[in-house]
């Protein structure tokens, strides 16, 4: 069994994407002799079943059942601990490891001794040249965003160890991203990856479709305001802004989506109005008439910008 790296999934009701990025890991896993942790937060035992039958194949996995279950926050910051190995790589239950991540990932952790290893993603709109970042601020400018991603950081047994001298009530969903920038503030071991090892399996909904509007503005404003001291205003601000905007969740197409489902309504809007403009770079003007717009017409124009954006795409692919 590999003692430098291990991998940990928390999971919670993704029997079935997760058995299907296995499938397309496991000879990864196999060759480099990889332990995998999972803790599972499910009320279901589908993970259980399948994982089962997989034990006899490659032995070291390592599943463990929460009864009952922790929630997110408890889940994910329990799993990290779980491991002895030198790094932990705190994967997302949706994620997939692209093929050769494994060595590049054990090179990097066999020439530095960095104690926050990050990565790049398929899709996602980040590009830094890789290396060693020594300043934590441009650290949370230039990656703050980027790393509430779970699947995107490794963290060395010595950051690890941090996780229990904190206090993660006010960071209401990230949890990792507290324990990354609060280690950095005092210890700035940072090394980027700008390869894009891993990517998001295409069957995912998110935990958080209901509730996008107060995970990712309230939330997300809490846990960025809460970091140490040593952090600037300006890096804190920019990174709130920054996870919206270079994510598109509050893009217009995202809000047709928002708006087809009723999750985004007038109500909502009156809610964010002074925030929102900010978050997803519309005008106010925009933000209303998507807000007031009758939901099926919404469906309809949902449709036909998912349309135009596939087409765009394949486009520039010729």
């Amino acid at each position: 069994m590999n003692k430098r790296l291990a991998i940990v999934i928390p999971t919670y009701h993704r029997s079935k994407i997760l058995r299907e990025n296995f499938i397309l890991m496991f000879e990864e896993f196999l060759k480099y002799s990889i332990p995998i942790y999972i803790s599972d937060d499910s009320k279901d035992l589908k993970t259980e079943e399948w994982l089962h039958d997989l034990k006899c194949k490659y032995p070291y996995i390592f599943y463990s059942k929460n009864s009952p279950g922790l929630g997110h926050d408890k889940n994910l910051m329990r799993s990290i601990k779980l491991p002895d190995t030198d790094y932990v790589w705190l994967l997302g239950d949706s994620i997939a490891i692209e093929k050769g991540a494994i060595s590049k990932i054990l090179n990097i952790i066999n020439q530095n001794k960095s104690d926050i290893i990050a990565i790049n993603v398929r899709g996602r709109d980040i590009d830094f040249p890789s290396g060693i970042y020594c300043d934590h601020n441009d650290v949370l400018s230039k990656f703050g965003w980027h790393l509430t991603l779970t699947g995107a950081t490794l963290f060395s047994k010595k950051a690890i160890s941090l996780a229990s001298e904190l206090n993660f009530s006010n960071y209401r969903n990230f949890p990792q991203f507290s324990l990354i920038y609060h280690y950095l503030a005092e210890n700035c071991s940072f090394h980027w990856i700008n390869d894009r090892l891993i990517y998001s399996n295409k069957n995912k909904k998110s935990y958080w479709a209901d509730d996008v509007f107060s995970v990712f503005i309230d939330d997300w404003s809490d846990a960025v305001h809460n970091l140490p001291y040593n952090y600037t205003s300006k890096a804190l601000e920019n990174v709130i802004i920054n996870h919206s905007r270079k994510t598109n969740i509050f893009n217009v197409r995202s809000l047709f989506y928002l708006r087809s489902k009723g999750v985004y309504s007038w109500e909502k809007y009156k809610t964010y109005s002074s925030v929102l403009p900010a978050h997803s770079n519309l005008k106010k003007n925009v933000l209303i008439a998507i807000a007031l717009a009758p939901r099926v017409v919404i469906q309809i124009g949902y449709k036909i910008l998912s349309k135009c954006e596939r087409v765009c795409v394949g486009m520039s692919s010729i």
